[in-house]
């Protein structure tokens, strides 16, 4: 085709596509169209460009319907010229050479709003395409008090759930308990595989699911996922406002609840980055001295501290109105010893290509993990553990290309000791993820908030 068309976005009035808000650069980034690709390019802009919550460090190729922020949390309007192609037909089942031919397309039909940093607060994870996968809002992530009052339902064709303006979750009202069998019975009648969703975001008529992660049943009427799926799920509800949980049947959502110290410390991890941003923006990288570079450093290595505790803490409840067959017996007490071997639980899936065509099979997948060190005290909520952790056989470019966001760690019996949370960030500045390890939060650790807010 050969067209070629460049847009400059920023807060100038001289750019292509001016955005007055404060917290957007004179001159933010670079939109580039050029014969049939998408690619954005940031300016050097002091709080950062980000893909599906993934902020971005050289030019970069995206799909037109791709999420982009200036800063977390300003959405950057796309020239009508880049609109996205209509969304995929439901497919039947494809053979893997099928599946690879169609990732070859200069555009899948894949929207990139889901991966990994497990989509969070840090500053340099990659192929967080949503998201992830995933900057938080500035404000705590709304939540619905009650079943009366539901934040996030599941959605029906044509219908958009409002949220609700409280942002303090309250606990579920006490329901007469409904016989049940108990979970140590579960557990040995069924595999875990079975307590196992997939939640995805869509669009108003559910013609776009895409996966944000794994949800875990953990009682009659609670999944748990992480904090992160919920930052997600919000970065991403203006273009798919529709919360779902794909299993073997169809759940009515009535609560979605993040832990409060998730929340707490994600804004503070916000301000971090912000801050260091700022100092960073305004150092010339090529002419640098040595003094002032490990001053840069050091002040990197300390937000990256900082950046770390939501991730202690990355846990969320959903209630769903509906009884749930099956679920994971959670372990009480979690004893992590270096190199003993966990079995992690899970529906991963492509980190940059999360489009998944409605009705399609969920696979499953079990992995053996070895656990490498842990960060906290046992036990202690105020300093609840974040568990680091190796892949026994997957490959790292294999892990960095996998979304396993809410995945189980289940200990030898079968208990959940932990969910996946992020792949581990390196701590030295300029330097992406490995894929080496990830990271995860312990329950026991911080079970006070998931028996707060189950409802069981």
């Amino acid at each position: 085709m050969g067209s070629k068309k460049v847009w400059i976005v920023g807060a100038r009035d001289t750019c292509d596509i001016v955005i007055d808000e404060p917290t957007v650069s004179g001159e933010h980034c670079r939109l580039e169209f050029d014969d049939g690709r998408v690619f954005i390019e940031d300016l050097q802009s002091t709080n950062g460009t980000f893909i599906n919550g993934e902020r971005i460090y050289k030019k970069k190729q995206i799909h037109p319907d791709a999420l982009v922020t200036l800063g977390r949390n300003v959405t950057m309007p796309m020239p009508s010229q880049l609109s996205g192609p209509k969304p995929p037909p439901e497919l039947p089942k494809e053979s893997a050479s099928a599946a690879g031919s169609a990732e070859e397309a200069p555009f899948p039909a894949h929207l990139m709003i889901a991966g990994g940093v497990g989509v969070t607060i840090l500053l340099l994870i990659i192929l967080f395409a949503i998201m992830a996968w995933s900057g938080g809002s500035k404000e705590s992530p709304p939540v619905a008090d009650n079943q009366e009052d539901v934040g996030l339902t599941d959605p029906s064709p044509g219908k958009n759930n409002p949220p609700s303006n409280d942002p303090t979750p309250q606990p579920p009202k006490n329901n007469p308990p409904e016989p049940t069998p108990k979970p140590q019975e579960t557990v040995a009648q069924h595999s875990p595989e079975e307590a196992i969703y997939v939640l995805a975001v869509a669009d108003e008529n559910l013609e776009q699911p895409y996966r944000i992660g794994t949800g875990l049943a953990i009682g009659p009427h609670t999944i748990l996922t992480t904090g992160t799926a919920k930052t997600i799920s919000e970065l991403a509800r203006q273009r798919f406002p529709e919360l779902m949980l794909l299993g073997p049947k169809k759940l009515t959502i009535t609560q979605f609840v993040p832990h409060p110290t998730y929340v707490a410390a994600m804004k503070e991890g916000d301000g971090a980055e912000a801050r260091f941003h700022n100092i960073y923006s305004q150092i010339d990288m090529n002419d640098i001295s040595g003094d002032l570079k490990k001053t840069l450093e050091d002040a990197y290595r300390h937000f990256m501290v900082i950046a770390e505790k939501p991730h202690h803490y990355d846990v969320a409840v959903i209630h769903v109105q509906e009884t749930l067959p099956y679920w994971l017996p959670m372990a009480d007490t979690a004893t992590l010893p270096p190199l003993s071997k966990l079995t992690l639980v899970g529906h991963g899936f492509d980190r940059v290509a999360p489009f998944i065509p409605p009705n399609s099979e969920l696979p499953i997948d079990e992995k053996t993990v070895r656990i490498q060190s842990s960060v906290g005290e046992a036990g202690a909520e105020e300093n609840a553990r974040l568990l680091i952790a190796k892949f026994d056989s997957l490959t790292p470019t294999a892990h960095l290309e996998t979304n396993w966001n809410g995945s189980a760690l289940l200990n030898s019996q079968g208990e959940l000791v932990a969910i996946y949370s992020r792949l581990t960030p390196e701590m030295t500045l300029g330097s992406p993820p490995t894929g080496q390890t990830f990271d995860a939060t312990v329950i026991p650790d911080v079970m006070p908030f998931i028996r707060r807010f189950s409802k069981n």
